[in-house]
């Protein structure tokens, strides 16, 4: 129980460090670096609502971790869901891990080109929406599976 509230511990500062940069970026983004041409107004709002909602999110886990690194239930539940074996199986058959990386890394990318380029910054959302598309259609198939 020990290792796992520092394993807690760990993804709380990561966390906080990934909010750290991703209120730094949005901030360098509309301070900075500005979108030009037609679709300015809304590649900013993209942008500022992506951060908005990773932000949330963040803060969402965040929050859960520190309540349940503060209460000694709340942890053992926590631990027997990260150990759940059908979710795990789920989580790892439909390959989850390597393709977030893959959503994260589409996702930055799209926004970072929105500020360059507006069929580059549609271009790479459609293929965002798709795999993420793809991902909740393995999950949904192999939780219905297993």
């Amino acid at each position: 129980m020990e290792e796992f509230a520092k394993t807690l511990r760990a993804k709380q500062l990561w966390i906080a460090g990934g909010m750290l940069a991703i209120v730094a970026a949005a901030l360098v983004t509309r301070l900075i670096v500005r979108p030009a041409g037609r679709w300015a107004d809304f590649v900013a709002g993209f942008q500022v609502g992506v951060a908005l909602g990773v932000v949330g999110v963040m803060t969402f886990y965040l929050v859960r971790y520190s309540l349940a690194r503060r209460d000694p239930a709340r942890l053992q539940r926590l631990q027997a869901a990260a150990r759940d074996e059908r979710t795990l199986l789920i989580h790892q058959s439909a390959g989850s891990t390597g393709v977030a990386v893959v959503i994260f890394t589409l996702a930055g990318a799209t926004v970072v080109a929105g500020n360059f380029n507006a069929a580059v910054f549609f271009t790479l959302l459609a293929a965002t929406v798709f795999v993420g598309l793809v991902v909740v259609g393995f999950k949904a198939y192999y939780a219905h599976r297993y």
